[in-house]
């Protein structure tokens, strides 16, 4: 039944988000795409499919490019939505903004790095995205608590 469908995605998006891995974070994401889609049909109504229609073009859209500076107008550009009615949008269906959103890909991917290759902390911020060390360094601190080497460290 749609009951369990439902049921059956938010233990695997707890899962997921528990394992705190990359690949178990997109996992989880991906499970958000199919909730959301399970509860537009089961909703019957034209309106929520294209909103999760909407949503899940915009999540696809930032995991396609979230390595390259992304703004909320890239990503109302590839749904065809004003900026503000897309930030909107996707801040109420996923609870956090674009940028956020983003941020938080990036740093969950550089902390899987740090902990996983003996790349250099430069090179780390360089491949999640951040051309400036040092705001990646910043961005890294605000987001976990401390700095990428004393994450790296423990």
């Amino acid at each position: 039944s749609v009951e369990n469908e439902v049921e059956n995605c938010f233990e695997k998006i707890i899962y997921d988000h528990s394992a705190g891995t990359n690949k178990s974070q997109v996992s989880a994401e991906g499970e958000l795409i199919r909730l959301l889609s399970l509860l537009s049909r089961e909703s019957g109504e034209q309106s929520a499919t294209a909103y999760s229609d909407t949503v899940t073009k915009m999540l696809k859209y930032i995991h396609s490019n979230w390595q390259k500076p992304i703004s909320v107008a890239d990503v109302a550009k590839k749904v065809s939505l004003s900026e503000s009615r897309t930030s909107h949008i996707f801040k109420e269906a996923i609870g956090k903004g674009i940028h956020g959103y983003v941020m938080g890909l990036r740093i969950s991917t550089a902390k899987e790095l740090l902990t996983s290759t003996d790349m250099s902390i430069s090179e780390i911020g360089e491949t999640v995205g951040f051309n400036d060390p040092l705001y990646f360094s910043r961005a890294f601190r605000s987001e976990v608590g401390i700095s990428p080497s004393e994450y790296r460290n423990q």
